[in-house]
């Protein structure tokens, strides 16, 4: 019998935005895993009207779920609807809500899950905002994992409780992956046992998609700058502004969810913005860009952020340009670090004059999902409780 993974993810699996959580869901399924893939919960609100995201959970609710083959894997999709969710709201951002967010939801979440094959889980993953504690206290499952890869408690709609309710889920798990040096360790502070696996990249995605530049030399001027991601709190358009200004010629395109201002942009021509783009999109768009950017302000939340973008950058061949925080000056990577408007400048200058390609693509090849998930079934391996045992990763 193939083992069982239940993930409680936050974003839809047929949403353009596809972080960590999916990369690993893909390789479970690879290894002939069957894998519950959740989202939510709903709240009774969201039965009308939202953003997109919240339409794909509603959705897949209203379906009783999907079931999609995946390989040699089983695929289960589903968003439980939930008549008290935990939310920033007054009243609803109780701890007492978090404990109970999922003890109303209709139809029952246990009956479906029991339906489809998981009332009983060799894996129970949960990432960030997942209804921790219910989870594990009502899912029987042989193994705990909480994939830490935010502060998510420095989120602006994260309910001030979410903090404590978190410490207590860290105490209590078996393991936790961490994606940033300072997640890891205030997860082993909390006596946890923890792996720092940083985020990673597909690099069979960008395989054979051919640069704009190939065998015509490399361009003369500067032509487009890119930025893949969210345009949220995080997001320091400052330094977009001043690379528009100094480099008038080129194009600045932003590709991401907009949930911010965009005011500042108005007198700036070149700078585009285009919301959100499908997975299969990016490795094309990046293959027609000169510098890719990560442009974050420095924050508590920016501080623990293991940027994926980094890693496609690399992937698709580009120089990069990122903040100089600690997290991104950890990982040792080939991109230029850069603090204030002016430094950028010069950094998306010297990044353009001298990039070395074969570096980034080295670079991008020794961190690999396809590795991240060896080193995880590895460190699942060695510990306790052992429940498992040799079903992890053996696809029987």
């Amino acid at each position: 019998m193939s083992p069982s993974v239940l993930m409680w993810e936050h974003h839809a699996w047929d949403s353009p935005i596809r972080v960590g959580g999916r990369a690993f869901a893909e390789r479970f399924l690879q290894a002939g895993w069957s894998v519950a893939w959740i989202n939510g919960p709903l709240a009774p609100w969201n039965l009308f009207g939202g953003n997109d995201e919240v339409a794909r959970r509603r959705e897949c609710w209203r379906r009783g779920g999907r079931e999609i083959a995946q390989g040699p894997g089983r695929l289960f999709l589903y968003a439980p609807l939930a008549m008290v969710p935990y939310r920033r709201y007054p009243g609803l951002n109780r701890p007492w809500a978090h404990r109970h967010s999922l003890d109303g939801t209709l139809p029952s979440l246990w009956r479906i899950l029991r339906e489809r094959g998981f009332g009983r889980v060799d894996l129970l993953w949960l990432a960030t905002g997942s209804p921790m504690l219910p989870l594990l206290r009502r899912l029987p499952h042989e193994k705990s994992l909480y994939r830490l890869s935010d502060d998510t408690s420095e989120f602006p709609d994260t309910p001030g409780s979410y903090r404590a309710l978190q410490e207590e889920v860290l105490s209590r798990l078996d393991v936790v992956v961490a994606t940033a040096a300072s997640l890891a360790e205030r997860a082993s502070r909390l006596g946890s046992r923890v792996l720092l696996l940083p985020n990673g990249v597909d690099g069979s995605r960008f395989m054979g998609v051919a640069r704009r530049d190939e065998g015509a030399g490399h361009p003369h001027r500067l032509g487009r700058i890119v930025y893949v991601g969210a345009l949220d709190s995080w997001f320091d358009w400052r330094k977009v502004q001043a690379l528009s200004r100094a480099f008038p010629e080129a194009e600045i395109l932003l590709a991401g969810p907009i949930r911010m201002d965009t005011s500042w942009a108005k007198d700036l021509p070149k700078v585009r913005l285009i919301g959100p783009v499908s997975p299969q999109e990016v490795p094309q768009m990046l293959a027609g860009s000169d510098v890719g950017i990560i442009p974050f302000v420095d924050s508590p939340l920016t501080r623990s952020i293991h940027p994926v973008k980094l890693y496609e950058y690399f992937a698709a061949g580009l120089p990069v340009v990122a903040s100089d925080l600690d997290e991104i000056r950890r990982i040792g990577s080939p991109a230029l670090l850069a603090k204030s408007e002016a430094e950028w400048v010069e950094a998306v200058k010297a990044a353009w004059a001298r990039h070395r390609r074969e570096e980034a693509l080295a670079f991008a090849a020794r961190h690999d999902w396809s590795n991240r998930f060896t080193a995880l079934l590895d460190f699942l391996r060695e510990s306790p409780p052992q429940a498992i045992g040799a079903g992890i990763g053996s696809g029987t």
